[in-house]
């Protein structure tokens, strides 16, 4: 898994379109639609990164945090390039587990 992740973000490097690099704020989505502030984090992330790897192997999650001492909200859009999901328990009592169920378990 290392080495993959390591060979994709060599790939990307090689292949990033993106020539001079920006400086971009991070977005905080608190307040905004989450469509709105996905949006926005995603053409930050291109102004940036650009390649056939972003392309076709990466994507975004949303993360809420809440602050147990304040109370005070975080909202904000990450980009992955990989996911580690939990292995689910087999339904059916045989070895096979599918991919789906890893997922919907992630999720």
């Amino acid at each position: 898994q290392e080495f993959c992740q390591f060979l994709m973000d060599g790939l990307h490097e090689d292949c990033n379109r993106v020539k001079h690099k920006p400086y971009v704020e991070e977005l905080e989505g608190f307040g905004m639609e989450d469509e709105r502030a996905a949006i926005e984090t995603w053409r930050k992330h291109l102004l940036r990164h650009d390649s056939v790897i972003v392309d076709h192997f990466q994507g975004m999650h949303r993360s809420h945090l809440t602050c147990p001492s304040c109370g005070r909200e975080s909202i904000k859009f990450d980009v992955y390039s990989t996911i580690s999901v939990p292995l689910a328990e087999d339904k059916n009592g045989l070895s096979a587990v599918k991919l789906e169920d890893c997922i919907e378990k992630f999720m």
